[in-house]
């Protein structure tokens, strides 16, 4: 984890722990989620963990620019 990115340095430092709270639930519930579903296959998955992180990353810088 690169503790120095703004992202650490300028929002979750500050964030309130319900945020950080909200964001590990966030994190969690959609690894589980695709974990349980047998409905896609391995590279399936990979696929759409992937595009939640680059979704999810961009909504994030949103948040940290304001």
């Amino acid at each position: 984890m690169n503790s120095k990115h703004i992202f650490w340095t300028e929002f979750l430092s500050k964030a309130t722990n319900e945020t950080k709270g909200i964001i590990a639930r966030l994190f969690i519930s959609m690894t589980l989620s695709l974990n349980s579903v047998h409905y896609y296959d391995d590279n399936e998955r990979a696929i759409l963990l992937e595009e939640y992180l680059l979704e999810t990353s961009v909504n994030l810088r949103k948040l940290i620019i304001g």
